[in-house]
């Protein structure tokens, strides 16, 4: 096919290496140490009841005086917009009371507006918060500012691209997001609502769970672009009679043992490409490393997702996993 060329100037002008590699960009990549990157758009997902919104509001009240965030993780201090289309005026009131947030903080909130992430909506809060020293984005929740399928990429990919555009404006973005219904209690990126591109397209994400509905609950880093993720934290939330506060318990150096045997499954299939789920538990049980069934199905869900496996049909609708090579990490 033939290809059209109009005769107006082209205004696409990419730049050398050399151009790029003069530019200077802020040292500080963290907005908060290690767990919340700085100009990038961070996922908080969870179940219902697990604690995002609290862990939100802690997050906007550490940010905003400059406060270590559970007394461990140094913050970058700076104003805080909250996108509120879940809890309401009242409740949001209510709870930074419970959290003894002092009312004159840079802590700035939208609440049920009922408005949708639209260009003009996106210009206007960065304008905004360019002229009242926001640098943190808050939204509470995603299925709440599109109109669109989350299941559908197309849709997701227009959504993120828009918000996109707040990263571009120097602006960091935190967004509660729910997980889809499970009996499962792994909790990691595959355990999200909607299309894989949601993880695609976020910089950071981190899982919250609360598996046993008391004041002890887990938040782990499943994906962070910009360092390694951290391991999993132990956090109480106590709750007294007037007021209620974050505990840090410390760190579970799980997400190594993860990542062994992540890549224990990626040298099994990619020494015999095509194997089924029988195949690979048949391998790790010849090495002592017997799973679970489930364990395993949902780690090749979460690489699948992540496009360092791909499937195609195998006898009787099994599944046969296959390396994607461009996208092994070395």
């Amino acid at each position: 096919m033939d290809l059209e060329y109009s005769n107006e100037k082209l205004s696409l002008v990419p730049q050398s290496l050399e151009v790029l590699m003069e530019k200077n960009f802020p040292s500080n990549q963290w907005l908060v140490d290690g767990l919340i990157p700085s100009q990038a758009i961070t996922i908080l997902s969870g179940a219902p009841t697990s604690c995002k919104t609290w862990i939100m509001l802690e997050i906007a009240t550490c940010v905003a005086q400059g406060k270590d965030l559970f007394d461990r993780f140094p913050t970058k201090q700076t104003g805080v917009l909250i996108i509120d289309e879940e809890s309401g005026e009242r409740l949001l009131q209510d709870r930074f009371r419970t959290l003894r947030t002092l009312k004159d903080l840079p802590i700035y909130c939208l609440s049920m507006c009922g408005r949708k992430i639209s260009t003009s909506y996106v210009e206007e809060i960065i304008k905004w918060c360019q002229e009242n020293k926001v640098s943190l984005i808050m939204i509470d929740s995603l299925v709440r500012i599109h109109d669109g399928d989350e299941n559908a990429a197309r849709d997701i990919a227009k959504l993120f691209g828009l918000i996109r555009k707040f990263t571009v404006a120097d602006l960091s973005v935190l967004i509660a997001h729910h997980n889809r219904k499970s009996n499962n209690r792994d909790v990691g990126p595959q355990q999200m609502r909607g299309s894989s591109d949601i993880l695609a397209s976020i910089d950071c994400q981190i899982a919250v769970n609360r598996p046993h509905r008391n004041e002890l609950l887990t938040m782990e880093q499943t994906k962070c672009r910009i360092a390694p993720e951290l391991p999993l934290l132990e956090i109480k939330f106590n709750q007294y009679n007037d007021y209620s506060e974050f505990e840090f318990l410390g760190q579970k150096d799980v997400v190594n043992k993860k990542l062994a045997f992540r890549n224990t499954l990626l040298e099994i299939i990619s020494s015999n490409e095509g194997l089924s789920q029988t195949d690979i538990s048949n391998s790790l049980e010849k090495i002592n490393q017997k799973k679970n069934p489930k364990t395993i199905r949902t780690i090749l869900e979460a690489m699948e997702l992540e496009n360092i496996i791909s499937t195609s049909q195998g006898p009787k609708n099994s599944k046969l996993y296959s390396t994607n090579k461009s996208s092994v990490k070395k």
